[in-house]
């Protein structure tokens, strides 16, 4: 019996993520599924977790996450289609403080700060790959992503997507997590002791990213780009609201029971040690 093909989107953050959910649910409804809360002890999605998926989604078609990546376990299995968005390193991590800064003011650390952290160090190439290892992360994007598209190229990159893919996307997006206001960005970007710690912070990505700018146009060419036709704002499908319902009235209220076991056992454990 030949196993149908499970495509799965690395969502590396402020790549055009939620806009590529929206696409993912639109298209496949309850057939897609997005792997967050399952286990978040690890950076990697795992084989076993995705054994779990199956089991809830038996005819799953795609997955997404942060916790996606071509790695582990889960990235050995075969029957598993990666792809991804990338963007440029210094945008990109601007933007991610200023979604940051916006949406969370009380945890997050002044700037300074909060760049010298290697979590946000690189975080492209690292998700990617696994390290800070450009080499690597070429590699992996030639041999195990079947396509990697541009935000700056977003609408084509989504029809190259669609022709790389086994299943058809329906390409119309509603616009969400666009940033309302951008002054700290800005901040960010035209500062220049600012924006020296962004150059510093991700000397990988941006050798990466320069790489992949000329890899994606040699790829695009092939693509015929005269024929693409612009991405479409649009209002979401049946299938769309399918998975809506689906995440919001059974994933997470099961996941939501999973998370007070393994919690209520590692305290038990941690009591049973002697611990507090």
């Amino acid at each position: 019996m030949i196993k149908q093909p499970v495509i799965a989107f690395v969502h590396i953050e402020k790549t055009a993520g939620i806009t590529m959910n929206f696409i993912l649910r639109n298209s496949f409804g309850i057939k897609h599924f997005d792997v967050y809360g399952l286990d978040n002890t690890t950076k990697c999605f795992s084989q076993d977790e995705f054994e779990q998926v199956k089991k809830l989604v038996p005819r799953l078609k795609s997955v997404a996450g942060h916790r996606v990546r071509p790695l582990g376990s889960f990235g050995q299995n075969e029957n598993i289609v990666f792809y991804t968005f990338l963007r440029d390193p210094i945008v990109r991590t601007a933007s991610h403080y200023q979604y940051i800064d916006t949406h969370f003011p009380r945890q997050i650390s002044p700037f300074e700060e909060w760049i010298d952290n290697p979590d946000h160090h690189n975080v492209q190439v690292r998700k990617i790959a696994g390290a800070d290892n450009v080499e690597k992360a070429i590699e992996f994007i030639k041999n195990k992503f079947a396509f990697a598209g541009m935000v700056e190229d977003f609408s084509d990159s989504l029809q190259m997507l669609n022709a790389s893919l086994p299943y058809d996307l329906k390409l119309v997006y509603i616009r969400k997590n666009v940033a309302q206001k951008t002054d700290m960005k800005n901040k960010l970007l035209n500062t220049p002791a600012l924006r020296k710690k962004l150059i510093e912070a991700n000397r990988s990505d941006i050798e990466f990213f320069e790489w992949f700018k000329e890899y994606y146009e040699y790829r695009k060419k092939a693509f015929r780009p005269e024929t693409f036709k612009g991405l479409q704002e649009g209002s979401g499908s049946t299938s769309y609201y399918v998975n809506k319902a689906f995440r919001n009235l059974i994933y997470k209220p099961l996941v939501r029971v999973r998370n007070l076991k393994v919690n209520g056992n590692m305290k038990l454990q941690r009591q049973m040690v002697g611990l507090k």
